[in-house]
């Protein structure tokens, strides 16, 4: 009988084969491309077919930020305000050029000058009552916490125009110690909010996003000395539910209840302790030191503000303080808690800037709005110091919302140096920067403080008139 010389088919050398040549295949895909031997390799993807579709960095920013614009009442269809950066970094940008010298105030108004209410207040101080006053309000970040910057500024104006008193202090602060234009103290029984604070309260914060509540088990204190001649002082807060007094020093002040604003008038002293007792449920806001006469300049600095929470300021309490408080000129220094290197968008901020001047400009129809162009500030790139990549783009924002809103607008950023001055400023003796290279020292705080003194006398020469 013949063999049969049929052998059973095996299939394993054959998969080996296969998955080899796979295996070969998925380790070509890791090859960049290149030109060698004078062959073009073009890198691929072997399983691109199968695998599912990603959105890049950039997409991915972009389709969030036209996400934040719809939650704040704007259409995705405003691509006049969309960064098309694609997540490698924002793109160059070319700032304006200012004629050498002093960096100008530019003022954007339209038929009226946005300055000359400023302007006319001050002029007015010359032929009004003994009771006029001018009152300034600076807003900003850490940049002028404690009084910086403003403290030089209100030097100015009170020596030029008039004036006595620190003006506005909130109730609490995390600076006060480190502020040395008055000695504040306070119990560590209150409980403080701001704007940044993570856990918000049903009570409308503040003028300047603060707010403070009296502790409800016992005596709460806060104590104010004035440094040198002492200016009067109104205490301001809301009661809603019963009527009780405070204790200041030896005497006592009725608190009513009512839901509206309350200044209570503390009169002219060195000094101040009051006390709230236990059980009170006081929303206090603030003290304010100002002479009947001259210029008022308010420090409204709140660390880690961005400057968008202005579009939280209350409708109806901020007109309740306003008539205690009016204010012809505002002034907005923010940005350096926006800059960072690895920014790729800065269309919220874009968004969120203009509804907070938008929101200020209703609330003060006749007020002066200055807006401070962000200084200067270093990031650490490549190994070395040298200008945040996203300072410039913030600048050109804050311009460009100033001359859309008709407002005034003057550029720190310039005022310092342009490009890499923070490198300049730090190298001072004494610094005029922190070793941070974002935050103004002393010095830094009294140099700026200068240039805008010398920005702001010049613009007040100039022949402004209403029409």
């Amino acid at each position: 009988m013949r063999k049969s010389n049929n052998r059973p088919v095996t299939f394993g050398p054959l998969m080996a084969t296969l998955c080899l040549a796979i295996f070969i295949a998925w380790l070509g895909s890791f090859i960049p491309e290149s030109n060698a031997l004078g062959l073009n390799l073009k890198s691929y993807s072997l399983f691109s077919e199968i695998q599912p579709k990603r959105e890049s960095k950039g997409t991915r920013h972009v389709r969030k930020t036209k996400k934040q614009a719809t939650s704040l009442g704007l259409s995705d269809t405003s691509s006049s305000l969309i960064d098309t950066t694609t997540g490698i970094g924002l793109a160059k940008i070319i700032l304006p050029e200012y004629p050498v010298g002093p960096i100008p105030i530019e003022d954007f108004g339209d038929s009226i000058p946005n300055f000359q209410y400023l302007k006319s207040a001050l002029d007015s101080l010359q032929t009004n009552p003994e009771n006029r006053k001018v009152r300034i309000g600076y807003f900003g970040d850490s940049a002028i916490e404690g009084d910086l910057v403003t403290q030089d500024l209100r030097r100015f104006f009170q020596k030029t125009y008039g004036g006595n008193g620190v003006g506005w202090v909130p109730i609490t602060s995390p600076v006060a110690a480190f502020r040395s234009t008055i000695k504040h103290q306070f119990s560590d029984n209150w409980s403080s909010y701001t704007w940044m604070s993570p856990k918000k309260v049903s009570a409308s914060m503040g003028w300047g996003g603060t707010l403070a509540l009296p502790s409800s088990n016992e005596t709460s204190w806060v104590r104010f000395s004035q440094k040198g001649a002492p200016a009067p002082a109104n205490l301001y807060l809301r009661n809603r539910y019963f009527q009780h007094q405070l204790e200041i020093g030896d005497t006592q002040i009725q608190v009513d209840s009512s839901s509206r604003l309350q200044s209570l008038s503390l009169g002219a002293s060195k000094s101040y302790f009051i006390q709230w007792p236990a059980g009170a449920r006081d929303e206090v806001y603030g003290v304010s030191f100002e002479s009947n006469r001259g210029v008022i300049l308010d420090n409204l600095s709140l660390r880690g503000n961005s400057g968008l929470p202005l579009s939280q300021l209350s409708v109806n309490l901020t007109k309740q303080f306003s008539r205690h408080l009016p204010y012809q000129c505002l002034v907005l220094q923010y940005g350096l808690n926006v800059a960072s290197p690895e920014l790729t968008s800065l269309y919220w901020y874009e968004v969120g800037l203009r509804r907070a001047v938008r929101h200020l400009k209703k609330l003060f129809p006749n007020t002066t709005i200055l807006m401070i162009g962000v200084g200067d500030k270093s990031a650490r790139i490549e190994g070395e110091y040298k200008t945040d990549p996203s300072i410039p783009h913030i600048l050109s924002i804050q311009r460009k919302i100033a001359m859309e809103e008709k407002i005034c607008f003057w550029s720190l950023f310039h005022a310092m140096g342009g490009e890499n001055a923070a490198l300049d400023w730090i190298a001072q003796n004494p610094p005029l920067l922190a070793k941070d290279y974002t935050h103004l020292s002393p010095a830094g705080a009294r140099k700026v403080a200068g240039l805008i003194e010398q920005a702001l006398k010049s613009t007040l020469k100039s022949n402004i008139t209403m029409p």
